[in-house]
């Protein structure tokens, strides 16, 4: 994956590098689910915008003029699933400590990430693409807990044939019988009943037939392409829903709606109470209310709107309806807010 820019601390700790002719350290990857603020550079970003988790380096080379790291990040230990939205690499200033040495915005291709022990499961790996010189030297703090690819497991597996093959004195039969080797190839193990059960089984030096019949079983649980539902007219309930489709859910889900608190509803005495009825509220609902300037109304009437909004300290949402309060002084002008988060019935 390709897009990430170098931020400007970046550059900076680039050329004292080269200057010094030390290694530009990577440190560590995290992801977010904010974005780049409209009309903002990314060059001038310090850190992500909505912090989420970190996700795992699990590979890291120079090639010419840029350095390819491996990212890694599934669903164990996930307790609710996110919509990943922005990526951020660190590097190591020996002057600050860790520095945003390049950001990745993910707000038009957005990835979701399923929580452990649903009934979908993600495993994602991405190499991004940064910028450096054809000088620098650089490392990477590698996670112990990254995972090989499936080409990195043929090649070991190769590795260990051709050892076997120059140190023992095996016949062509054993040779083939490690090519193709004969497993239970149900794809039934009964201590693996997840993907994270199938990671548990892996042991040094463990046998190469009870990894396939375990691997086969572990493979039970991967999510395929084919099983993502991209729409919305399908009912079953064991399917998963795609990024894309999530996000026209959450962007829906997430729209507010205007509500008007008049000047005329409100209590007699302290605290002030103005109850306003809104269709499909729900007291567990956790709404956020902001003021907004009314539709027609002048500069001078939204200034005295908005004094009368400063006035409101809180407010309970119920069935039907929000309760505002206000603790000293009730509004002497008709509020308009925008309110956002209701559940939509």
């Amino acid at each position: 994956m390709t897009g990430t820019v170098i931020t400007k601390k970046g550059i900076q700790l680039l050329i004292k590098v080269l200057a010094s002719e030390t290694m530009l350290k990577f440190t560590r990857i995290e992801v977010g689910t904010g974005g780049l603020p409209a009309g903002y550079d990314p060059a001038n970003m310090v850190r992500l915008n909505r912090y989420k988790m970190d996700a795992v380096i699990a590979k890291c080379k120079a090639d010419g003029d840029v350095a390819k790291i491996t990212m890694q990040l599934g669903s164990q230990g996930i307790e609710s699933g996110f919509i990943m939205s922005e990526i951020g690499i660190y590097a190591e200033d020996p002057d600050v400590g860790d520095i945003l040495y390049a950001y990745l915005d993910l707000q038009d291709d957005p990835q979701y990430i399923y929580a452990e022990g649903g009934q979908a499961q993600k495993f994602l790996m991405f190499t991004l693409e940064v910028a450096i010189e054809e000088a620098a030297k650089v490392s990477a703090y590698i996670n112990p807990e990254g995972l090989i690819t499936r080409a990195e497991f043929e090649r070991e597996l190769r590795d260990v044939k051709e050892e076997l093959a120059r140190e023992s004195e095996v016949t062509r039969q054993e040779i083939e019988g490690i090519t193709n080797p004969e497993f239970d190839d149900s794809g039934v193990v009964d201590s693996i009943k997840s993907f994270p059960d199938f990671l548990d089984t892996f042991k040094s030096k463990m046998n190469l037939f009870r990894f396939l019949q375990n691997l086969k079983a572990g493979l039970r649980f991967v999510l395929h392409r084919g099983q993502v539902v991209d729409n919305c007219e399908n009912g079953a309930g064991d399917l998963p829903l795609s990024a894309r489709q999530g996000k026209v859910l959450m962007e829906m889900h997430s729209k507010p709606i205007k509500v008007t608190i008049p000047s005329s509803g409100w209590s007699s005495s302290a605290p002030f109470t103005n109850r306003v009825a809104v269709n499909g509220m729900s007291a567990a609902d956790n709404v956020d209310i902001t003021f907004t300037p009314a539709e027609g109304a002048t500069n001078a009437q939204n200034i005295a709107a908005w004094e009368g909004y400063t006035n409101i300290n809180y407010s309970v949402t119920e069935n039907g309806a929000i309760v505002f309060y206000a603790l000293e002084a009730k509004p002497k002008a008709n509020v308009a807010v925008a309110v956002k988060g209701m559940a939509r019935k």
